[in-house]
C-alpha cells in the first residue's frame, strides 16, 4: 500500500513534468506483471526467424514400414554437422547430402525398447489452472473466469471455494465421493453414463493431505441444484470442474511406449510409438486429451506436419539387430517461431510461476520457493486493473502492452519492476506471520526504501508517450491535450519559448483550420487574423455571446467584443 500510494504519485508527477497527463500507478505486483507483458511483446517484435531443416525417412522392416526422424550423432561439431548453436540443422547442403546418402540404403535396428507406462489422473483445478484452460478453450478473461467461479460457489452452490492456489484434495473428503457423484447424477443428467462409470473406491494421487494448503482444489459440491440457471460461461466452467472431479474415480491411463533407433549408413534415425492398453480416465476427454494441455509450454520450433515420432504411430514388431532399408528420405523446411503472446490465462500462470522468467540463478531460487506474485484471489483483478488503466489491452485472445504501459516500464527503476522485490517482501511477511520476523522493522525498511525511490523519481522529468501527449512539430518536445472553455486543444509544454498550439480532432492534434481566420480584421497587438467565436451562453441570455479572439492564441490572448458582426476594437482585453 505504501509503495503504491507514494510511487504512483511520484512517477505521475515526474511524467507530468515531461508533459504527460496520464495517471501512472505503481504496485509491487502490478508493475512486475506489466513488465512481463512488455518484455514478451518486445521479444516478439525483435524476433528474427531462423530457417532450419528436419529429415524423415521411410524405414522398411520385414514386418512393415514406419517413419523415423533424423538425429545428429553425439560428438558431431556444429560446423561439421551443419547445425547452429541450438542444435538445429540449418545448412541446406548438409541436409540434402544426408537425404541423398541414406535413400535406398540398407541399415539395421540399433535399439528397440518397449516400456509399460501409466499416466495418473489429472489433478483438480487451482484457480490459475482453471483460468488458463478456460482462456485457451473459450477465450475468457481472468476476470470472467473468476466471476463465473464465484457465482458457481456463492449463488448456485455447485462448486467449492474458487480462490485457491491448490489443486490437491484432503484425504478426509474422499469418503464424500459417493454422495457428490449422486448429486452430480441429479444435476447433470446428460453426463449420467460417465458418472455411472466412476468408481468411488478409486483413490487418485490428488487426494493428498501433505499437499493441501489453506484451500483445496475446486470440485463439485453435494448440492443438488440446477444447471438451467447458469450462464454459458458458468456452465462451461462448471463442466470443466465436473470432468476433472470424475477423472479421480477412473483408472490410470495405461500404454506401451516403444522407442526405436535405426542406423542407415552413418546416420541415426529415431521413432517412437504408443499403444494404449487401457484408456482409463482419458475416456472422459477423448483419445487426444493430454493432462498437461493447460501447461504454458509454447512451441519453439515449427515442426513439419508429418514429422516422425508422433504419438499414435503404429510400429511393427521388431528386435535389435534386425535388418532394414531406407525406402525414401525427405527434407522438411521450417522456421523458428516467436514466443507466444500472453493471454489472460497464460499471464496468470506466469505470475504464479514468476521464477521461470528470471535469469539470475540466485533470484530464481528465491522466487521458486515462493508462490509467485499476487495470489489466486488477486491475479485476475490485477490484470483487469492494468487493462482499465490502459497499460494493457486485448487483441483477440491475447493481452498486449500499450504505448503508455511500455513508457511506464521504461520510466521506473529495475528494483521497482523486478518481481524479486515482491518475493523478498512475501518472505518477510511470512516470517512475521510465523512469529519469526519483526513487523515494525519491516515497515521501517519499507519506508526507507520508499523515501529513496521518491527522491530518485523527483530528480528531473520523464517523457512518456500516451494518449494525451504527442510530439510538438515546432520544437520536438511534447504537446499536451488541454480542455479549454470551448473544447480540447493541444499546446506545447514549453509555454515560455515555443507555445505552439494545434486543434484537436478525435483526441489527436491536427493543424489549425485557417479557413475561419479573418483576413479583414487583424489583432491590434500582433497583426494576426482574428477569429469569430461564440459563447458560452450566460444565464438569462437568449443567444450565445459572440466575440473575436486572436488566431495566435495562446501566444497572443487579445480578445474583442462583437458589434454588428465586426470586432469592436474599443473593447480590447485579454481572453480567458
Amino acid at each position: 500500500w505504501l509503495i503504491g500510494m507514494n510511487l504512483s504519485r511520484a512517477y505521475t508527477l515526474r511524467a507530468r513534468r515531461g508533459g504527460s497527463q496520464a495517471l501512472l500507478t505503481i504496485g509491487r505486483v502490478q508493475t512486475p506483471t506489466l513488465g512481463l507483458v512488455v518484455a514478451r511483446d518486445r521479444e516478439i517484435e525483435a524476433f528474427k526467424p531462423v530457417a532450419f531443416h528436419t529429415i524423415t525417412a521411410q524405414i522398411q522392416h520385414a514386418n512393415g514400414s514406419f517413419r523415423a526422424a533424423w538425429r545428429a550423432l553425439d560428438g558431431h561439431g556444429h560446423e561439421q554437422s551443419g547445425r547452429d548453436a541450438e542444435g538445429r540443422l540449418t545448412d541446406t547442403a548438409v541436409a540434402n547430402a544426408i537425404v541423398q546418402s541414406v535413400a535406398g540404403q540398407a541399415g539395421s535396428i540399433a535399439k528397440y525398447e518397449q516400456e509399460a507406462k501409466s499416466e495418473a489422473q489429472p489433478r483438480t483445478f487451482a484457480l490459475s489452472d482453471l483460468t488458463l484452460l478456460a482462456s485457451n478453450k473459450f477465450g475468457y478473461t481472468a476476470d470472467e473466469v473468476l466471476k463465473a467461479c464465484q457465482a458457481l460457489y456463492e449463488t448456485h452452490k455447485l462448486t467449492s471455494y474458487p480462490r485457491t492456489d491448490c489443486d490437491y484434495l484432503p484425504e478426509s473428503q474422499h469418503a464424500d465421493a459417493a454422495r457428490v457423484l449422486a448429486a452430480l447424477r441429479q444435476v447433470n443428467r446428460d453426463l449420467a453414463p460417465l458418472i455411472d462409470g466412476a468408481n468411488p473406491s478409486i483413490k487418485s494421487p490428488t487426494w493428498n493431505d501433505q499437499k493441501v494448503t489453506a484451500h483445496h482444489g475446486i470440485i463439485p459440491t453435494m448440492h443438488a441444484g440446477s444447471v438451467s440457471a447458469l450462464t454459458l460461461a458458468e456452465r462451461n466452467i462448471y463442466d470443466l470442474v465436473v470432468l476433472a472431479y470424475l477423472a479421480q474415480f477412473y483408472p490410470l491411463h495405461d500404454y506401451m511406449e516403444t522407442k526405436v533407433e535405426v542406423r542407415v549408413v552413418d546416420e541415426l534415425f529415431v521413432a517412437t510409438g504408443k499403444v494404449v492398453t487401457r484408456a482409463g480416465w482419458k475416456v472422459l476427454y477423448g483419445a487426444n486429451h493430454n493432462a498437461s494441455d493447460a501447461a504454458d509450454t509454447p512451441d519453439d520450433l515449427a515442426q513439419p506436419a508429418d514429422a516422425a515420432g508422433r504419438e499414435g504411430q503404429d510400429l511393427p514388431a521388431m528386435c535389435q539387430g534386425d535388418p532394414v532399408s531406407c525406402a525414401r528420405a525427405d527434407r522438411h523446411d521450417g522456421k523458428t517461431k516467436a514466443p507466444a503472446r500472453f493471454t489472460e490465462g497464460t499471464l496468470g500462470k506466469a505470475m504464479e510461476n514468476i521464477h521461470r522468467f528470471v535469469s539470475d540463478p540466485a533470484h530464481r531460487k528465491i522466487l521458486k520457493e515462493g508462490d509467485g506474485i499476487g495470489t489466486s484471489a488477486t491475479r485476475a483483478s490485477i490484470i483487469s486493473e492494468l487493462r482499465r488503466r490502459n497499460f494493457l489491452e486485448a487483441k483477440g485472445k491475447h493481452i498486449v502492452s500499450t504505448e503508455l504501459g511500455r513508457g511506464l516500464i521504461d520510466a521506473v527503476p529495475e528494483v521497482v519492476k523486478n518481481p524479486l522485490l515482491t518475493a523478498i517482501y512475501e518472505r518477510m511477511l511470512k516470517d512475521i506471520e510465523l512469529g519469526k520476523g519483526d513487523a515494525q522493522a519491516f515497515l521501517e525498511k519499507q519506508e526507507q526504501f520508499i523515501r529513496e525511490q521518491v527522491t530518485k523519481a523527483n530528480d528531473g522529468s520523464v517523457t512518456i508517450a500516451c494518449a494525451d501527449t504527442a510530439p510538438c512539430p515546432q520544437c520536438g518536445k511534447n504537446l499536451r491535450r488541454i480542455k479549454g472553455q470551448h473544447g480540447f486543444f493541444w499546446s506545447c509544454i514549453d509555454r515560455e519559448v515555443c507555445m505552439h498550439t494545434m486543434a484537436d480532432k478525435a483526441g489527436r492534434p491536427v493543424p489549425k483550420d485557417t479557413a475561419h481566420v479573418s483576413t479583414l480584421h487583424k489583432c491590434m497587438a500582433c497583426s494576426n487574423g482574428l477569429v469569430a467565436r461564440t459563447g458560452p451562453k450566460k444565464a438569462r441570455e437568449k443567444v450565445a455571446r459572440r466575440w473575436w479572439g486572436c488566431s495566435n492564441f495562446p501566444a497572443c490572448k487579445q480578445a474583442y467584443d462583437d458589434r454588428d458582426g465586426k470586432p469592436d476594437y474599443s473593447t480590447r482585453k485579454e481572453s480567458p
